[in-house]
């Protein structure tokens, strides 16, 4: 949607849009009949736009009150039981904190008004006919000192001048507190460029008698001038400064500035060549709050707002709908190729059975001696075969208890022990041995299904011998917690013997700190479970 600019003034009504070298004047209409004609006919026109009504007009009203310092609730009463009481025939009217006080303290309480509603009124009773969005009402004084805000100047008496059309001339004091007044004057625009000097010469000591007469500013101090003129009357600054005579020490002129390098510090377009684009710049670029519009002359600008909102809100709903649905076409391809995979491995299955079937009808009845012998050797040697992953799981748990040990090798047999190079050994307790001297007898179980596990493995600090050898014994009595389980402990972190040296072992450590062995070495035997007894096969 783009934006324009209405500009109110006592002579006429202009329209502007901003472009590329700057403010765009796109029509001008006169205040008479036939302009408010012109004006509807313009506005019928026009495709979807926003606009700002600006304001430069010699009935604004502004005024200053010191209140309590009070919460927001109550300040907005307040604020409208003032405007009730100053601006009750002008529904054009504003109030704004000016100078919060602490708790306890006051406020200074800015409230201004546009007293002249007739042009007003017809303006925006058009734009609401087209259900135009209108941004808001603004007056130039009020962007002025937005604009002064954002330059944070700090000098105790500041005029600024600037005009927006020809002949017309607003005066604009500040303080560092803000806006105190405004005033538009008028001079002849088509009489030489010195004569209108020396009107804006006027101008400026009346300001300054009117300021001093109402103790704004003392007598002896300077007042600061701020011209915002176009480049033919920047050229006549030197031509003000001598019509001002016995006044001119009085007044300061120091503080000057280019118009494009005002705009440059008021983060505008480089297209500002005069005050009409600044002004421009500033509503269409940054958009300030409204004003001076009440609620009734916005709402079509806000029905945009919240169709816009909710256009890319649907958008957003619809960019969430196509993830969503690509996730869920991408899931549905991985279950179908999932049930792709589960009916082939079912027909696999079902090929096996009838493959089963037709070896089991070739097997002949007369031989059940061997039916019984591949059901005794799966009972007795494969039902209960040892589940080493299980048996590795419940010693990496036990082992989490004892972050101070590490676990360098695990040796692994069945049926027989293993020596520290890895190789069996005879069978670990007398039961297994018994059961390997006869293959046929059953009291045990099957030799074969015992396991021996061999755990080497290093401390953390082979110093601490104390710790040490605490630690390796609390993982000894916790292996022997496992069922059946049988632990020895081939090695401890220190030789424990009565013969031996401790100062010997001490200095092998510290010598083979590169190169450390297994500082304990620890042997788990399980013997082979009971197989129960079966009941034999019917021939």
């Amino acid at each position: 949607m783009k934006s324009i600019v209405l500009l109110l003034t006592h002579e006429r009504l202009g329209a502007y849009q901003w472009g590329h070298l700057g403010a765009e004047d796109l029509a001008r209409f006169s205040h008479d009949e036939a302009g408010i004609a012109e004006f509807k006919h313009w506005l019928s026109q026009q495709e979807l736009q926003r606009y700002y009504l600006l304001t430069d007009l010699v009935e604004e009203d502004l005024q200053h009150e010191m209140v309590p310092h009070l919460n927001a609730k109550d300040q907005r009463a307040l604020q409208e039981r003032k405007l009730d009481q100053l601006f009750r025939a002008t529904p054009y009217r504003r109030a704004r904190i000016q100078l919060k006080g602490k708790r306890g303290e006051q406020d200074r309480l800015q409230l201004s008004a546009l007293t002249s509603r007739e042009q007003i009124d017809r303006i925006l009773a058009e734009l609401n006919t087209v259900k135009a969005a209108v941004a808001g009402v603004y007056s130039v004084s009020l962007l002025t000192q937005d604009m002064m805000a954002k330059l944070h100047s700090d000098l105790p008496h500041i005029l600024v001048m600037s005009s927006c059309e020809a002949g017309q001339l607003r005066q604009s004091y500040f303080t560092p507190d803000g806006l105190r007044f405004s005033r538009l004057g008028t001079f002849n625009p088509e009489q030489e460029i010195a004569l209108q000097a020396a009107e804006v010469a006027n101008e400026i000591r009346r300001a300054r008698q009117y300021l001093t007469t109402l103790r704004l500013m003392g007598r002896e101090e300077q007042l600061t001038i701020f011209a915002l003129f176009d480049s033919q009357m920047a050229a006549e600054r030197e031509t003000i400064w001598a019509a001002l005579g016995d006044d001119a020490g009085q007044i300061d002129f120091s503080v000057q500035t280019d118009l494009q390098d005002l705009a440059k510090r008021l983060k505008l377009p480089k297209a500002c060549h005069t005050w009409l684009d600044i002004l421009v710049a500033m509503l269409v670029t940054q958009r300030p709050v409204n004003q001076y519009a009440p609620a009734e002359a916005i709402k079509y600008n806000g029905l945009y707002i919240l169709g816009k909102g909710l256009f890319i809100s649907a958008f957003i709903v619809l960019v969430c709908a196509c993830i969503l649905s690509g996730l869920s076409y991408f899931q549905a391809g991985q279950l179908q190729g999932q049930l792709a995979a589960g009916e082939r491995r079912q027909q696999q299955l079902q090929q096996r059975q009838r493959q089963y079937s037709s070896l089991l009808k070739q097997v002949a009845a007369s031989e059940p001696a061997r039916l019984q012998a591949a059901v005794k050797m799966y009972r007795e040697h494969i039902e209960f075969a040892p589940n080493v992953e299980a048996l590795l799981r419940q010693i990496s748990q036990i082992l989490l208890d004892f972050p101070t040990l590490t676990l360098d090798e695990v040796k692994w047999a069945a049926g027989s022990d293993v020596s520290a190079e890895g190789t069996p050994v005879a069978p670990a307790s007398q039961q297994d041995a018994a059961a390997a001297a006869d293959p046929n007898a059953q009291p045990g179980g099957t030799p074969w299904l015992s396991q021996t596990l061999q755990l080497s493995g290093r401390v953390q600090d082979p110093n601490a011998y104390r710790a040490a050898l605490a630690q390796v014994n609390a993982l000894m009595q916790r292996l022997q917690l496992l069922p059946q389980a049988q632990v020895t402990v081939l090695q401890w972190p220190i030789d424990i013997r009565s013969e031996s040296s401790i100062k010997a072992q001490a200095d092998r450590s510290v010598s083979d700190e590169k190169g450390r062995h297994a500082d304990f070495v620890i042997r788990l035997h399980l013997p082979a479970p009971t197989v129960p007894p079966q009941q034999e096969l019917a021939p």
